[in-house]
């Protein structure tokens, strides 16, 4: 787990910090990473949105492919993958 991906985990980052370390993880294409994120039910779903659009920006049709056919991923967070797919 890099210390990107512990950013955006952790609960006492300011939000602005923690949106910039998945935009961080979308320029470095670290699409594994945003995927575990959008699976997190622990994680506000604001973030996990994001990630969601974050791997959009870094051309993970697959990866948004196999989110929006995961059952156990949020069903609006998959709609919103299998549309940005």
């Amino acid at each position: 787990m890099t210390s990107t991906l512990q950013t955006v985990l952790r609960t006492n980052v300011p939000r602005p910090t923690r949106y910039d370390a998945i935009d961080s993880l979308a320029e470095t294409n670290e699409a594994t990473e945003l995927a575990i994120l959008v699976r997190m039910d622990s994680l506000q779903g604001e973030y996990r949105r994001y990630a969601v659009k974050a791997l959009a920006r870094c051309n993970a049709e697959s990866v948004l492919a196999e989110i929006a056919a995961d059952s156990t991923v949020d069903a609006s967070l998959r709609r919103q993958a299998d549309r940005l797919a």
